[in-house]
């Protein structure tokens, strides 16, 4: 078959063809490229826009449409629409046209899935018939009717010639070649691109003359191997061609191989589109494009585009620095995904607000950048209408911070100028000085209206400044700010002292001048005032009981009052201009240097704070330290540190005070020997260190037989007498490692240390008891007694409460078995024991059962009777056993390791009850409770109980805990710096029965408490006990020294109270004053209170109901 023939079979009609038609444009994108053509048509002409159109009947075009319609709203399509299609030989055919079969993935209506199919009868009319298959191409032959050459030639030209007007009319580049490469068929459109007839071109070689040179030889070889074998080419390629003149064109070349009858390989079909100036385009909106990107990126201003659901589809790098996301991670996310609740609902009402609109929404907002900048954004919303999204939202959002910020400055400036206190005038020199401008201070100042007054010049209120003299200052005003006092005559005829001070000031290209004056009437009569009261603070400086000196930058002495270099040892002159630091403060008091690093006086002149230093020592000129109390404070001039002043007095017979107060609250007043506290802290310490390093001590217990009987017949100093020459006696028979203490009346108690046998502890109580041979000389009297001994070996790892009691039961048991005896511990188990198991067992559901609840007792301000807070209490009422004490169930809850529990038991019942009080509006003060020594000693349990109170939501001002002495003491730097940063937050911190532990004063260093509590062991006997009354008196004393607050526990009695209030004591709580009170009762109460216009304990401190 020749090469016409070749074309003709590869443009005649195909059977089926099937793809996508976008409504939108009229195109069709085919599918199944199994085929080359249909109705003679190549595939690739079927792809341009509206040809479809173009081939359809007139009459037709009404059902396609409406077909198109149906799909477009409902997603339907009539089953079989017959439609007549006009052929490459200018005859209409009926095509049936359904909706493909393929599942479309797009929810787009503007895209259907068609099929458009031949029938058979149709396909004989066309006088086509199907060729074997070869390779999945058609090869259409000629219809058999041609029976001679002739006809068959004739028909070829005529096919030819149809062929070639059709493809001129189609717009795409045809070219067919042989085996060789050869040029067979160029269309018009080639032709006119090569620049070229068709005559001139057919049987030239397309690579050696339309090819570029560098790709000729690749091409040729390529085009050889593939006509020399099966494989199929690139269907769709883009290559360049050279035309005549030299240009080079791109094209998009679609390529089918040519095939005989036989299957042979005779030639290829390439039909395209000259698609230079597309892609010149594309390459040019690809370049504006970026530009355009790189134009929103460079913008400060944040932008960001979404669609109609609020999702993002772009944004800039502003929008992604505020978002902190990159675009792409941006890119289908909501504000919800990106943003906080706050920022993410505001955006959606503004979006939401410009989408129901359809107009441009403007508004300010302020949104949080990821580093934590708050920022005022002045954003503009705009509707956005693209194609693919449909309505959406352009946002553009602009930092106007710092425009608002300064607009506000402005006009803060504005009026602090009109509103100044200074009063400040504009006047023009080229008018001679008449004022044009003047504040509302000014005004005042001169008594007249402003209309007046800008009809008026500077010389007519200042006789002294006459214009020539006028004219003088304001050259040199104009080369700096200069400042003098004057005199203003007002209308009155009053004349008033000012300080004037002049600048140039330059407003559009004029010079005006400014001046700013003051009446100085008052800063007269206070520099007047200034110097009397310099003169009389010389005089107190001077006069005063306090050490008082100053430092320079460099820690020289500047001044020293007499009491300061007195109390220092120094004359006056030995001391000013000396270095400081190294005379009076160079060591601490164990006589360690001490560095200027970390001298407090010197840090004042460093960091610029004032401190006051409680504790430290200062030398004198003999070298004996002496303890003082001093408050160092920097000096400023001119808003620069110039110095530092330091305030002193010496502390010496306050630390005698607290040491005494530490010795009574430590020690039995009549005998001197250590007191209960302090053996119980010693025996603790002994049992821990026998546990470190495997030693053995011993408790031996003991009390005077009939000593009642003595008390009765020779009254008590005879009692007193009797026991100090007891206490005498006994300590001449112990070693200096024993701890030998009077446990109360006439009870005992010896801490034998280092036992390496127990017949060593035989021997000492032989010792003891032999004390008691020889009669003993009280008061004239011959008073004959003796002593029983209960003694246990402490080598376990009992407790002290544990061995105290088992000491008790074995002094019993040896008066039992007959007095002046001793009797050593057996070591079974205990009723007490068993007890004490059972007991930790109850304790162990008590809070499940809801046995356990809080109390509340009031406490009161001694001085007005006013409430001022509750201590809150814990209670156990057990169902068979009753009301079980808390001195009993919590050293137990403490030894089981239940305690940290109950505590957070507690805290949390405290707070729900804090927080009724607080809705119902009542005013109740502060609510105290305690914190267990064991609690203490565990820094997690103490931070999930603070960690509590603090989520409650209640100000904890409103919580105050008591904490023991000796607990604090236990407690680890680390607990202690936990509650000290509750404490700055508001939380108040009470030492509880102070005075009962062993390092009190250290403990008041060591936290920053509140309050004091004393202990009810005080009170109950304060009135009958001179040394009870006198820890009293010297705590409160104490407490007042160091600015804190003192409660008193256990009030009982209107005599106590007054005593107490007499002494100074700021509260106080007990069974006189209010008993402890249920949660309901209390609310009660505080409601009560409410309704009295006195708030006084007086007024319902009997009330049965609340008790």
């Amino acid at each position: 078959m020749g090469s016409s023939e070749h074309l003709h079979a590869s443009l005649s009609g195909a059977l089926v063809i099937s793809g996508l038609f976008d409504t939108k444009h009229e195109q069709f994108s085919i599918a199944n490229r199994d085929i080359d053509m249909f109705l003679g048509s190549v595939l690739s002409i079927w792809e341009k826009p509206s040809f479809i159109s173009l081939m359809m009947h007139s009459d037709d075009m009404p059902l396609w449409k409406e077909a198109l319609l149906e799909w477009q709203t409902h997603r339907s399509f009539p089953n079989e629409l017959s439609l007549r299609l006009l052929d490459n030989t200018g005859h209409y055919h009926d095509v049936l046209v359904s909706l493909d079969d393929e599942p479309l993935l797009s929810n787009d209506t503007h895209i259907l899935p068609v099929t458009f199919s031949l029938p058979v009868i149709e396909q004989d009319s066309c006088h086509v018939e199907p060729l074997p298959q070869s390779h999945n191409d058609y090869e259409i032959g000629l219809m058999s009717d041609y029976t001679t050459q002739g006809s068959v030639i004739e028909a070829l030209k005529q096919e030819h010639q149809r062929a070639n007007h059709y493809l001129d009319i189609a717009g795409v580049i045809m070219v067919t070649l042989d085996l060789d490469g050869n040029i067979t068929l160029l269309n018009r459109f080639a032709c006119e691109l090569l620049g070229m007839e068709q005559e001139d071109a057919l049987g030239l070689n397309w690579f050696d003359n339309f090819l570029p040179i560098g790709g000729r030889c690749i091409a040729q070889s390529a085009y050889n191997r593939l006509m020399s074998c099966s494989k199929i080419p690139n269907q769709k390629v883009e290559k360049p061609v050279i035309t005549q003149t030299g240009d080079e064109r791109l094209i998009l070349w679609y390529n089918r191989v040519l095939e005989d009858a036989q299957g042979a390989r005779i030639g290829i079909l390439s039909s395209g589109t000259d698609i230079t100036e597309q892609r010149l385009s594309e390459q040019t909106l690809l370049i504006e494009k970026s530009r355009l990107r790189t134009l929103i990126d460079s913008i400060p201003d944040l932008i960001f585009f979404k669609n109609s659901d609020a999702a993002y589809i772009g944004c800039n790098k502003a929008f992604e620095v505020f978002s902190n996301a990159c675009e792409e991670s941006i890119v289908g996310q909501k504000d919800a995904d990106l943003f906080d609740d706050t920022t993410a609902n505001g955006f959606q009402f503004f979006d939401n607000e410009m989408l129901h609109k359809q107009s441009p929404v403007r508004h300010d907002e302020w949104v949080t950048y990821p580093d934590g900048r708050r920022v005022l954004l002045d954003t503009l919303r705009i509707p956005l209408n693209l194609p693919d999204i449909g309505h959406g939202v352009l946002g553009v959002s602009r930092d106007i911070t710092e425009h608002t910020i300064m607009s506000g400055q402005l006009s803060l400036v504005n009026a602090m100028v009109d509103h100044s206190l200074d009063s400040l005038i504009c006047s023009s020199p080229n008018e001679n000085f008449r004022i044009i401008y003047a504040n509302s201070a000014a005004i005042k100042h001169f008594g007249v209206s402003a209309s007046e007054l800008y009809q008026t010049q500077i010389s007519d209120w200042d006789p002294a400044f006459t214009a020539t003299r006028l004219k003088k200052r304001w050259k040199k005003v104009q080369e700096k700010t200069l400042s003098v006092k004057t005199t203003h005559r007002l209308r009155n005829g009053e004349e008033v002292p000012v300080e004037v001070s002049s600048s140039p000031f330059v407003h559009q290209d004029k010079t005006y001048m400014i001046t700013v004056f003051k009446d100085i009437r008052d800063r007269l009569d206070y520099e007047n005032a200034l110097k009397t009261a310099e003169h009389r603070s010389r005089l107190l400086l001077e006069h005063s009981n306090e050490g008082i000196f100053g430092l320079d930058v460099n820690g020289v002495t500047t001044f020293i009052n007499p009491a300061g270099a007195m109390m220092l040892g120094y004359d006056p002159d030995e001391l000013i201009g000396k270095d400081n630091h190294g005379l009076i403060h160079h060591s601490h008091a164990d006589g360690e240097p001490l560095l200027k690093e970390n001298c407090y006086m010197l840090m004042s002149i460093r960091d610029g704070e004032s401190y006051r230093i409680e504790t430290d020592v200062l030398w004198r000129k003999d070298n004996q330290s002496f303890p003082v109390e001093y408050w160092s404070s920097p000096i400023y001039l001119n808003e620069e540190i110039v110095g530092a002043v330091v305030t002193f007095h010496d502390i010496s017979h306050r630390k005698a005070v607290e040491e005494q107060i530490k010795y009574l609250a430590f020690h039995d007043s009549l005998t001197g020997l250590p007191n209960r506290r302090l053996f119980l802290d010693r025996f603790e310490h002994e049992l821990l260190q026998g546990q470190r390093h495997q030693q053995t001590c011993a408790l031996l217990m003991m009390d005077l037989d009939h000593f009642k009987e003595i008390n009765d017949t020779l009254g008590h100093p005879a009692g007193d007498q009797l026991l100090i020459e007891v206490a005498s006696r006994i300590k001449g028979v112990l070693r200096a490692c024993d701890t030998f203490a009077r446990f109360g009346g006439d009870e005992f108690t010896i801490l034998q240390s280092n036992v390496h046998d127990p017949s060593d502890v035989a021997i000492l109580a032989e010792k003891v008891i032999s004390c008691f041979d020889a009669a003993f000389d009280v008061g004239g009297h011959k008073l004959k007694t003796n002593t029983s001994v209960g003694i246990v070996v402490c080598d376990s790892d009992d407790t002290v409460d544990e061995l105290i009691s088992r000491a008790d039961v074995a002094l019993y048991r040896a008066k039992e078995q007959g007095r002046g005896r001793f009797v050593f511990y057996q070591a079974e188990m205990t009723e007490r024991v068993q007890k004490e198991a059972e007991l930790a067992h109850m304790l162990s559901s008590a809070r499940f059962l809801q046995q356990l609840y809080m109390v509340y007792q009031p406490q009161f301000d001694c001085e007005s009777g006013l409430l001022v807070g509750f201590e809150a209490l814990l209670r156990w009422e057990h169902p068979e056993q009753g009301l079980i004490s808390p001195l009993t169930f919590i050293p137990v809850a403490e030894k089981r390791g239940m305690i940290d529990d109950i505590g957070i038991w507690v805290a949390q019942h405290v707070c729900l009850e804090v927080g009724r009080w607080l809705e119902d509006g009542l005013s109740f003060g502060t609510v105290s409770f305690n914190i267990s020594p064991v609690q203490l000693r565990s820094e997690k349990g103490v931070e999930c109980l603070l960690s509590l109170l603090k989520s409650s939501g209640i100000p904890l001002h409103h919580f105050e805990v008591e904490i023991t002495e000796s607990a604090c003491m236990d407690a680890s730097d680390n607990t202690i710096e936990l509650l000290e940063s509750y404490v700055n937050q508001g939380l108040k911190i009470a030492i509880d029965d102070f005075g009962t532990g062993y390092s009190s004063m250290v403990t008041l260093r060591k936290l920053s408490a509140c309050r004091l509590k004393i202990d009810r062991s005080f009170i109950r006997d304060m009135l009958h006990n001179t040394n009870d009354e006198m820890i009293v008196k010297a705590t409160i004393a104490l407490a007042q020294s160091l600015g804190l607050e003192v409660v008193a526990e256990g009030v009982e009695s209107k005599e106590q109270l007054a005593v107490l209030k007499n002494q100074g004591c700021d509260f106080a709580q007990g069974y006189y004053l209010g008993f402890p009170m249920k949660s309901g009762d209390t609310i009660n109460f505080l409601r009560l209170l409410d309704r009295k216009t006195v708030k006084r304990y007086r007024s319902y401190k009997y009330s049965p109901k609340y008790v």
